[in-house]
This record gives structure tokens, C-alpha cells and sequence, in this order.
């Protein structure tokens, strides 16, 4: 048997669930949210999960730098930023179009953090950022190796962990006897 995906323990968890009374009310239906954006201040929703276990594979390998990419406003890369500043590592986020004038959002928040950026109007891509980082003797595996992916096939092990989460978490309003619709929140 294969072993586990390695993890690394970052989101803040479990998070609560809150049952939607008005809407439920409404649809005639209990409605729950599970509060993901709960996970972490900077390093948020779904994206810390899946940074949990993409990080956990980086540092077993060794890493020491993390290589993200995403639009201006990628609050995955603002969370590979602050995974990488919690955690002493380096982080370079491969930016797509052109250079801002003015940085706010996430961007912003990716340069406070201490993430170097570089832009894809540029020719800058995750893999060749990676490359030219080896070359000075940088240890970096890519977090996402294409948009909207990174996780791959780590991605069920996370909704599993979660779904087996989601009866024992701690409601902030008792928990619905039989299923219900309920939502993620990120």
C-alpha cells in the first residue's frame, strides 16, 4: 500500500458550520455553511488545504523556495506568500500580464510578505522561474503547475478529509440530524 500524502498542518481548524436560518426559512430547507474562510488570516479557504499538502511534499523534498503563479489579485499566490514568510522560506509568484502601476490586494500583500514578483508579460513562467532558481543553487518544487491546479490528485485526499471533517466539526447552531444542502465558504 502506498503511503499517505505528506501534510503540513497550517489552516486553523476545524472551522465552524453555521446553519443559515433566514435562507434556510426561505428554501424550506436547513442550509449550513462550513466557514473555510475561518482557516487562517491570510492564507485562507481552500487554498491553505491544498497548501497543506503541497508544502508537506516540498519540505520533505527539501525546498526552500516556492514557486506559485496566478493573476494580479491570485489570493493563491497571496497565500503561498504567507505560507512561505510563517514558514522562513522563499516565495516567487510568476504574475500574468503586465506590471501594475500601483500594487494593492493581493499583490500588495504578496510583496509585504517578502515574495519576490515577477511577471509573465515578461516571459515568466512557474517552470522557467524554477529553472533559473536551481541554477543558483535554489531547492524549488512548483506549488501549481498549471492554473487552478497544484493539488492533482491530492485534491480528493483534501475533500475527503474534509467531508469526514464536516460531521464532527463544532456547529455554532446544532447540526442537522438528517443530510442537508450545506455550503464552503472561501
Amino acid at each position: 500500500m502506498a503511503a499517505p500524502p505528506a501534510r503540513l498542518e497550517l489552516a486553523l481548524s476545524p472551522t465552524p458550520i453555521l446553519r443559515l436560518d433566514r435562507l434556510s426559512r426561505r428554501l424550506g430547507v436547513e442550509v449550513h455553511v462550513k466557514r473555510d474562510d475561518l482557516t487562517g488570516l491570510l492564507e485562507s479557504g481552500s487554498k491553505i488545504r491544498k497548501l497543506e499538502f503541497l508544502v508537506g511534499e516540498a519540505l520533505q523534498q527539501g525546498a526552500d523556495t516556492l514557486v506559485t503563479s496566478g493573476m494580479p489579485q491570485s489570493n493563491g499566490c497571496r497565500a503561498v506568500a504567507a505560507v512561505a514568510a510563517r514558514l522562513g522560506l522563499r516565495a516567487v509568484l510568476a504574475v500574468r500580464g503586465e506590471r501594475p502601476t500601483d500594487y494593492d490586494g493581493d499583490l500588495l500583500l504578496g510583496r509585504l510578505l517578502g515574495a519576490e514578483v515577477r511577471y509573465a508579460a515578461d516571459g515568466e513562467t512557474p517552470e522557467r522561474l524554477a529553472e533559473e532558481i536551481r541554477a543558483r543553487g535554489g531547492r524549488p518544487p512548483l506549488t501549481d503547475r498549471r492554473p487552478g491546479a497544484g493539488a492533482g490528485k491530492r485534491r480528493p485526499v483534501q475533500h475527503a478529509r474534509l467531508a469526514r471533517r464536516a460531521p464532527h466539526a463544532q456547529p455554532a447552531t446544532p447540526a442537522p440530524r438528517a443530510p442537508s444542502p450545506w455550503v464552503q465558504a472561501e
